[in-house]
């Protein structure tokens, strides 16, 4: 009893420690507000900060001025950048001397610079006032704290310290062992490390008709007209959009409406979604590799799982689209949590991991269509249960299998229900993929064969980001397309660091991939059948992607699939285990060495966007 009592005792303690760290960070940031911008007509409007419009003239000399409000844990040290040149900049009515700060820079509106204002700020608010040069096209200012700073940095460390021990605290309840606990803390801190540099609207896709989504529930607080599928995101089933408008009706209250706080919300909702996605992922690898062993390799099956784990957790665009703001983070924590039950029935059975397999499933479809391949894989188990297992056919399980399949159909039927309506009226010519014809003709590719099986090796490696628009980086190959985007997304990145590294990951998948091959070439029937839910997941999406691209042909970047990596990683290092068994230790040394350097390289990635 007393040691019970003791051990409540510290996870208090621990419990406290992390809402005094978490209220510090919260009033660590930097806030921005009553912003407006005057023109050389001394024409004033007020404008949302960070800054980026559309120019509202050819050219013209711009005067963006506001408060900046600051705590003693506010961060002293920025990054700024200016679209097209940011001329002066006053602060307190002191002006910050920018001379030692390159033109190039202060003209360069991706890369920017960085400064330490500590000489300019202080506490409470500071009135903040920017001249900037526009062009034409876009104009703005953008202002953010760099974690860098002193500040950020001893933030970043407490919480590294105290994020793992509030993890393994309560390990019982989530089920991994430490080390799985640890990869998840890590997981945690490199997307907050992502977030601390990346706008709501940075590397994003559609983000405004998202936010269109959202705010319509915000308004009205109930499901669109039909006839809205047509257009915009609305054609997407709404879970995600209306958990988006709980989220912003709620930080919209308390910030008085001050839409960079609702826009940063969102984003940490996208954040928790895809930390979601990478505790199931690991829950997935532990499950496997707890089930799956190979004789003769038990030093390396201790090994393994870990740095399978550690894929999932580093893997690059896991990071780069977990702050997006859209429905794909959701569907990626929904489907790796029907995966993981589903597996897991599949494997032990238990009425428990049966009906949190139906509600996960449920969820994904509700939150976007891509999530109905789970019912290939479901079907398939299910079958290969009957089969093996005829107990299942009893009355109370079949009873129970029934109303699993009123509940996930009933969320299928609710999905598509707009998009059959509107094809029964006429009004719709596809029932799910969009006409072509609204396509820009420079984003459509060849339908070919030799653009489905060729893979332009050295493309792929010498050219270290893809692009939707040109094929000199290889947009017209499938597998290119897939690959790259399955790394980096469909982005291009200016920092040195970014390029350099992004080719070395692009040869490391590569062989990723080959082993991977290899090994379900090897596969034995008895593996087979333990691995038969992720290979059939991996089979669906590749499968749903393909038909994809082959009836609209214009690329489908891979995040339409991400949760394929779950059972890549697993595959891949399934191999090694392969590789170890037959004597080939010198093979599997290399394996674990390249898939180290590809965590390291892909943690360096990240930082090269700093």
């Amino acid at each position: 009893m007393k040691k019970s009592k003791i051990q409540l005792l510290k996870s208090g303690i621990l419990v406290l420690f992390i809402l005094g760290l978490t209220i510090i960070s919260i009033h660590a940031s930097s806030t921005f507000k009553d912003f407006s911008i005057t023109d050389e007509m001394n024409f004033t409007q007020k404008v949302n900060f960070p800054l980026s419009m559309a120019s509202p003239r050819p050219s013209g000399t711009y005067l963006v001025e506001g408060t900046l409000s600051l705590s003693p844990f506010s961060p002293r040290l920025y990054k700024i950048t200016a679209d097209d040149a940011l001329n002066n900049f006053v602060i307190n009515g002191k002006t910050v001397f920018l001379n030692n700060i390159p033109i190039e820079l202060r003209t360069n509106y991706q890369r920017g610079f960085t400064i330490n204002l500590s000489d300019y700020l202080h506490n409470g608010d500071n009135h903040i006032a920017f001249t900037i040069d526009d062009r034409g096209g876009l104009m703005g200012v953008q202002m953010y704290g760099v974690p860098k700073d002193i500040r950020i940095i001893c933030l970043i460390f407490l919480w590294a310290i105290l994020l793992p021990l509030f993890l393994f605290r309560f390990k019982s309840y989530l089920k991994l062992p430490k080390t799985y606990l640890l990869f998840l803390a890590l997981a945690i801190l490199i997307r907050f490390a992502y977030l601390a540099v990346t706008d709501y609207d940075t590397r994003a896709h559609d983000t405004y008709e998202h936010l269109q989504y959202i705010e319509y529930f915000v308004n009205n607080w109930s499901l669109p007209d039909v006839g809205q599928a047509e257009g915009g995101a609305f054609f997407h089933p709404p879970l995600y959009y209306f958990t988006g408008a709980i989220v912003y009706t709620i930080v919209s209250w308390c910030s008085d409406h001050h839409l960079p706080t609702i826009y940063f919300a969102l984003q940490i909702l996208s954040l928790l979604a895809s930390v979601g996605f990478v505790f199931f992922g690991l829950k997935t690898v532990h499950l496997a590799f707890e089930k799956f062993k190979i004789p003769g390799t038990q030093l390396i099956q201790k090994i393994i799982p870990f740095l399978a784990a550690g894929l999932i957790a580093f893997w690059p665009s896991g990071i780069i689209h977990s702050v997006r703001i859209g429905n794909d983070d959701f569907l990626y924590f929904f489907f790796a949590g029907a995966l993981y039950y589903l597996y897991a029935w599949y494997l032990k059975g238990g009425r428990g991991n049966f009906w949190w397999a139906a509600i996960f499933m449920a969820l994904a479809i509700i939150t976007k269509m891509n999530g109905a391949v789970l019912l290939g894989v479901a079907c398939v188990i299910l079958l290969m249960r009957i089969i093996f297992y005829h107990s299942i056919l009893s009355k109370k399980k079949i009873k129970e299998g029934v109303l699993a399949l009123l509940l996930v159909f009933g969320a299928l039927g609710f999905a598509i229900y707009p998009s059959v309506k509107l094809s029964l009226s006429g009004e719709r010519d596809h029932l799910y993929v969009d006409n072509i014809d609204h396509v820009s003709k420079g984003l459509r590719v060849g339908d070919n064969l030799e653009n489905f099986i060729w893979l332009d090796i050295k493309t792929f490696v010498t050219k270290p980001f893809t692009s939707p628009w040109e094929d000199e980086f290889g947009r017209q190959y499938f597998l290119n397309y897939q690959g790259k985007t399955g790394l980096f997304g469909e982005w291009r990145y200016a920092s040195p660091l970014c390029y350099n590294t992004a080719i070395a990951i692009s040869a490391i998948a590569l062989y990723m991939v080959g082993v991977v091959l290899l090994s379900l070439w090897r596969l034995k029937k008895n593996d087979f059948l333990q691995l038969l839910p992720l290979l059939l997941s991996a089979f669906f999406l590749a499968a749903s992607v393909t038909y994809m691209r082959y009836t609209f042909p214009v690329n489908i970047d891979f995040r339409y699939i991400l949760p394929i990596l779950i059972p890549f990683c697993i595959l891949f290092n399934y191999g090694l285990l392969q590789l170890n068994q037959k004597g080939s230790t010198r093979a599997v040394g290399f394996g674990i060495v390249m898939e180290i350097l590809f965590m390291v390289l892909s943690v360096l990635f990240i930082i090269g966007l700093y």
